[in-house]
């Protein structure tokens, strides 16, 4: 179709897609736990975009309000998404998971094998930085409790963490 498409750099670490759903979406990814080099290279490349943009005399939209505005209501505020996969196979199967991971305002989309998407919940009243350490602090406290179950230990009591904004959703 015309001005669509996906262009993805030449390590295959980050790519964009244009005018699929939203005008842009840029996404950056790799194998390991460095979420941090992740963010950095996203950053870099959304940096890249908006100067680009700009230099045509233009700008992202943004409300002081709503943040980011999209063509999707679910991506207001920040219009960014933080997903980590993890292999959960045991926790995956408790039946209180999905009430766990909301507890720390994460959401989890399971995959084949025990493999889950773990991903933010929050944009709204949130930073990008506080969405990614939401995800990485969730992440660790999931793989704690899958190693106690594989130990056949009981589930550590979870502890809420508290909301990016400082309310409850």
């Amino acid at each position: 179709p015309d001005a669509r498409g996906v262009f993805v750099a030449d390590d295959d670490r980050a790519w964009a897609w244009l005018n699929e759903e939203d005008h842009l979406r840029l996404f950056a990814g790799e194998a390991g736990d460095s979420v941090a080099s992740v963010f950095t290279r996203l950053c870099s490349a959304e940096a890249s975009v908006r100067e680009a943009v700009r230099q045509q005399g233009h700008d992202f939209a943004l409300d002081d309000r709503f943040g980011f505005l999209t063509t999707s209501p679910a991506h207001l505020g920040t219009a960014f998404g933080v997903t980590v996969f993890l292999d959960l196979p045991n926790l995956g199967e408790h039946p209180d998971f999905r009430s766990i991971c909301r507890q720390m305002h994460l959401q989890a989309h399971q995959g084949e094998f025990g493999h889950w998407a773990i991903c933010d919940s929050q944009r709204m009243g949130v930073s990008e930085v506080q969405q990614v350490n939401g995800v990485v602090a969730g992440c660790r406290k999931l793989v704690a409790m899958e190693r106690a179950l594989e130990r056949g230990e009981a589930l550590p009591p979870v502890v809420q963490l508290p909301c990016a904004h400082g309310m409850d959703p």
